[in-house]
């Protein structure tokens, strides 16, 4: 065989090629090996950043609930509170003082073995942003729904809310919750 060293143009033009695609597959290689440590430098960083995100948002909303259920946080517990300083310096004609309620509602709780929890609310310096819901007399469930997440909000326990509602009623009179805006604008 005469033709055996010989090679023509078209087996040069394929065995270049054929170097061409093993260098072409190292390159390759090579890549998806950089790819993959990428993503995994990309996973870990979006770990971290999502657990920071995760932690920050847990502390606003924590310090978001200690605000409006009344707890004090770092940044409040630091704050004196003025005692006696009301809307325009003092109470309300025609109620009483607010250490009077706390007073009585102390008074009941240990002559009435009540547990003292719902009588030192206020005196802990501990300001409600909480409302007692008023009865609209349109639907009953949803105001007793209101009431009893109020009631939970203020941590008053079960056999509590009776002497608790009897302290409001003797702060604020026994007007059945009325609407004292409505009785401003009738007066006008």
């Amino acid at each position: 065989m005469a033709g055996d060293g010989i090679t023509t143009r078209l087996q040069k033009d394929m065995g270049v090629m054929q170097k061409d695609m093993g260098l072409m597959q190292q390159e390759l290689a090579q890549l998806q090996t950089n790819v993959s440590q990428m993503d995994t430098r990309i996973e870990s960083r979006f770990k971290e950043f999502h657990e920071t995100i995760k932690v920050g948002i847990q502390t606003e909303l924590q310090n978001f609930f200690d605000q409006y259920v009344g707890r004090a946080t770092p940044t409040t517990q630091g704050q004196t509170l003025d005692k006696g300083k009301e809307v325009l310096g003092g109470t309300p004609l025609g109620f009483p003082p607010k250490e009077s309620l706390l007073l009585s509602l102390i008074v009941r709780s240990s002559h009435g073995g009540i547990n003292s929890r719902a009588s030192t609310l206020d005196s802990m310096g501990r300001n409600s942003k909480f409302e007692c819901p008023r009865f609209d007399k349109a639907n009953f469930r949803r105001w007793w729904s209101k009431l009893e997440q109020f009631f939970e909000a203020e941590g008053i326990l079960e056999q509590d809310k009776e002497t608790y509602v009897c302290g409001l009623q003797e702060r604020f009179g026994s007007f059945n919750f009325t609407d004292p805006m409505t009785e401003l604008v009738t007066l006008k």
